[in-house]
């Protein structure tokens, strides 16, 4: 589970967010790079703020695996990989919502603004 201590660590290493209005490619909702310590966020690829709520945290659980962890780099099976990082940002999201709140008071977040 992603903690709040994690997500200020994700905060002061200087990782940013920046909320794009051009759909991904690809059709991603999110992507965390490493190289630019920033999570992007695809605005029209995301269909609720339920789905903003999950595709944060799930961009944060990746900011927090390479900043912790730096496993990234070495990922062997992506498919395994996004499915434990999508298991982690539901099992946040449903134990403790005080994590999100942190993300959106750490990077002065209005998200219903955002959409």
């Amino acid at each position: 589970m992603l903690t709040i201590d994690e997500v200020v660590k994700v905060c002061e290493e200087g990782v940013y967010l920046d909320f794009n209005k051009k759909p991904h490619p690809e059709g991603l909702k999110g992507m965390y790079d490493p190289s630019e310590l920033l999570i992007s966020i695809y605005l029209p690829e995301i269909e609720s703020n339920n789905d903003m709520t999950m595709t944060l945290l799930h961009e944060f659980v990746h900011a927090r695996d390479d900043l912790y962890y730096q496993n990234t780099y070495y990922i062997t099976d992506i498919k395994d990989y996004e499915q434990d990082t999508e298991i982690t940002a539901m099992k946040t999201y449903q134990q403790d919502p005080f994590v999100i709140k942190a993300i959106k008071e750490l990077y002065r977040l209005d998200l219903n603004h955002q959409l």
